[in-house]
């Protein structure tokens, strides 16, 4: 049976199911009850069910990129190195004003130019690849999350297991903050005493509030101490004799806890494995002395527009290095960096309406 949704004129959702036919599931129930309403433009709904996606480029802001390049993050980080490459720059102009500097073949620059531009593209490639595997990972903790939510309330929807089902739902949480900061390399333990005083076992007990989450933030490995808790409560929770022939239940929460395990250890991995330094500075090297000697290709024939155009150029090819030098820890919480204290609070959002959400039945 097939479950929709509609608004009536209240502006309040209602339920409606597809009953079989002949041709299958696509008669919806409310139509043959004659209950369907249609929407009318001039109504006011309050509906909220789009997913809202990410904010994207579009041609159509040029205008506003090319504006707030005075607040751009990328320009702000590479300041210092434009700043003494135009300074390098001006004095290349100055002495040609004054001395004259003979003209350079600009085949050296040429043929390094190719190899460079190589190079930075390997460079941010290696580092966009970081950042998708990152945003992969975030993935697989939404969808393991949700799943174990819905395994939580679905085998310990029984009123004598709500206690169980409301510490395994607290440990979830805590799960995902211990990960938020852990990735983050941030601490606060006021996060975890408020989901831990949201369980109503704990909510009277200020002294267990305070023991717990203390334990928690000084743990080397908060999310890690997290994940073993909620694996022993899973554990005990199958021990007991009224439910201790659910082997398929048990195995599958079991795999749902592996696989944050999985994704615990490869956000570790990520942040503890930098893109070789070796890699970086030989760019970063390469680059500076490509771009400080660039002005005394051009000095002779632009005189001091060497400086502007020195400039722009060097601009544009330091951007691209640091990009990739941003992205390559994308944990780290910045405008460019991935959103990811964004995502968990909107997986604790869906824990929270999941726990809330009515079960109708028929």
């Amino acid at each position: 049976m097939f479950v929709g949704c509609y608004c009536n004129h209240s502006g309040h959702s209602s339920i409606s199911f597809a009953l079989p036919s002949r041709i299958g599931y696509c008669i919806p129930a409310s139509i043959l009850f004659r209950s369907f309403r249609l929407f009318r433009p001039h109504r006011k709904w309050n509906l909220y069910c789009s997913l809202k996606r990410a904010e994207r480029y579009s041609s159509s802001d040029w205008s506003r990129c090319l504006l707030s390049l005075p607040k751009s993050v990328i320009l702000s980080r590479i300041q210092s190195h434009l700043f003494w490459t135009s300074c390098v720059s001006f004095i290349v102009s100055l002495f040609d004003h004054f001395f004259k500097i003979p003209p350079f073949s600009p085949i050296p620059h040429t043929l390094l130019g190719s190899a460079m531009g190589l190079l930075l593209v390997f460079r941010t490639n290696s580092a966009y690849d970081r950042f998708w595997e990152a945003r992969k990972l975030v993935g697989v903790l939404a969808v393991q999350s949700r799943e174990m939510t819905r395994c939580i309330h679905s085998y310990f929807d029984e009123e004598k297991y709500q206690v169980i089902k409301n510490r395994l739902i607290m440990l979830l949480k805590l799960f995902l903050v211990g990960f938020l900061q852990h990735v983050q390399g941030t601490t606060d333990v006021a996060s975890f005493r408020k989901i831990i005083r949201s369980n109503p076992e704990y909510s009277e007990s200020s002294h267990t509030v305070d023991i717990f989450a203390d334990e928690i933030v000084h743990s080397p490995n908060p999310p890690l101490f997290v994940l073993f808790q909620l694996s022993m409560q899973v554990k005990a929770v199958f021990k007991n004799a009224d439910i201790s022939y659910c082997v398929v239940q048990r195995a599958k929460m079991e795999w749902q806890l592996s696989s944050l395990m999985e994704v615990l250890s490869g956000c570790e991995r990520i942040i503890t494995t930098p893109v070789p330094l070796g890699y970086s500075r030989h760019t970063s090297r390469f680059l500076s002395l490509w771009c400080f000697t660039f002005p005394l290709l051009i000095v002779s024939h632009l005189k001091f527009l060497t400086v502007p155009v020195t400039a722009f150029v060097c601009w544009s090819l330091f951007g691209i290095e640091e990009i990739g030098h941003v992205i390559e820890d994308p944990f780290l919480e910045g405008v460019e960096k991935l959103p990811i204290k964004s995502m968990i609070s909107s997986l604790l959002a869906d824990i929270d309406y999941l726990s809330h959400l009515s079960v109708y039945e028929k």
